[in-house]
């Protein structure tokens, strides 16, 4: 006898995002998507290189769709 178990478990994909403030345009970063903790690793070196004080973007993580 044979059984299986289906599940909605899957793996879960993230990127980072990145929103101009002025225009709320949003901006999906281009590389490939990581687990949970990188992509929350990258965005915070992104908005610490790129603008430390939240004037112009805001760096997010964002699941994939």
């Amino acid at each position: 006898m044979f059984a299986s178990i289906v599940s909605s478990d899957r793996c879960q994909l993230y990127t980072v995002v990145r929103t101009d403030l002025l225009s709320w345009d949003r901006e999906v970063l281009t590389y490939p998507p990581t687990d949970y903790m990188t992509a929350v690793a990258r965005s915070l070196d992104y908005q610490r290189q790129f603008d430390p004080s939240l004037e112009r973007y805001d760096y997010r993580v964002a699941m994939c769709d």
